[in-house]
């Protein structure tokens, strides 16, 4: 799978991997792996973000506050991914199958725009990011993906 993922997606997962073990978090969550994406801004042109309207420092700010308020365990088990980090990564897996590129840090990003169901996303709306805006924009996925994006807005249909 991870030979699949740019240099880049790669780093930023293993770099999310890294935060939720030095937290002692069970799971890795979406909103480890977006701290990484905004941390490292290697990892992804923060221009993205703020092209869609987002500002980098204020989601920083937020995804610090709630994984500050996610309890650590006293186990050493590794971290495992979490059942929404998962659904972030069938849904970038979705949009790189609709192209030849391989697995981006922009397809990360937008998973984490489309998932509903994790405090990342809650967080990339109250910064005003918005998974349509940014289908609409044509920025984070390259060319035809627009349509399909949009033509199962506002999610990704799930087989």
């Amino acid at each position: 799978m991870v030979e699949q993922f740019t240099e880049r997606a790669r780093r930023a997962m293993v770099l999310a991997a890294d935060e939720a073990r030095s937290r002692r978090h069970e799971a890795i969550g979406p909103e480890h792996l977006l701290l990484e994406i905004l941390c490292e801004g290697a990892c992804l042109d923060l221009e993205v973000l703020e092209r869609i309207r987002a500002r980098p420092e204020m989601l920083r700010v937020e995804v610090e506050r709630a994984l500050s308020a996610m309890a650590g365990s006293p186990a050493r088990g590794e971290p495992v991914f979490s059942p929404e980090l998962k659904a972030v990564l069938e849904t970038a897996f979705k949009l790189r199958r609709r192209s030849d590129s391989a697995l981006g840090a922009k397809h990360l990003l937008l998973g984490l725009l489309a998932d509903d169901g994790s405090a990342a996303r809650r967080i990339m709306r109250a910064a005003g990011a918005e998974f349509e805006t940014a289908c609409r924009m044509g920025f984070l996925v390259p060319g035809g993906e627009r349509g399909f994006l949009l033509a199962t807005s506002p999610w990704l249909a799930r087989p």
